[in-house]
């Protein structure tokens, strides 16, 4: 008797492993897709941003239109790249290189 109690409680062991196992691998897809979303959210989000300033800034009449939306335009991405370097130095230390 105690033998077959032995082989349920490894078995018992075993399963729980296998469960624990993808619970957590579940939680862990959940939580990546949760993120992915909020990401594509706010990528929308900064995008449409970026093409109403383009647009308000090339309804200028005078001769600054040209350099004003050369400025938004280039202007974007160079704060979206000093927005990466700067997360990259004092958030995630560890990714540069």
């Amino acid at each position: 008797i105690e033998n077959n109690d032995e082989n349920t409680e490894r078995s018992a062991r075993r399963v729980w492993i296998c469960v624990e196992d993808w619970v957590y691998l579940t939680i862990l897809g959940i939580t990546c897709a949760a993120i992915a979303v909020l990401l594509e959210y706010i990528i929308s989000r900064l995008n449409q941003l970026h093409l109403l300033g383009y647009s308000e800034v090339n309804k200028i009449e005078t001769g600054w239109r040209i350099p004003a939306t050369y400025g938004v335009w280039v202007g974007y991405i160079v704060l979206l790249i000093m927005l990466s370097a700067a997360c990259t130095k004092y958030i995630a230390t560890g990714a540069t290189g």
